[in-house]
């Protein structure tokens, strides 16, 4: 469960970027931009909950 926390905090904080890149290329609009800017928290705080309650193994 640790990993896979851990995966969805680096997908989450890897999507944000992405989307800003995307919509700066012109490939996505600014509405599309902050969609994605809010599924990136959604996924990373999935993560830290999941790593929070589940225990983290260090």
């Amino acid at each position: 469960m640790h990993t896979l926390s851990r995966f969805l905090q680096l997908l989450g904080m890897g999507l944000a970027p992405l989307a800003m890149v995307a919509q700066m290329n012109n490939r996505i609009s600014v509405g599309q931009m902050l969609q994605f800017l809010l599924v990136s928290v959604a996924i990373f705080y999935v993560g830290h909950t999941l790593q929070r309650y589940r225990g983290s193994s260090k």
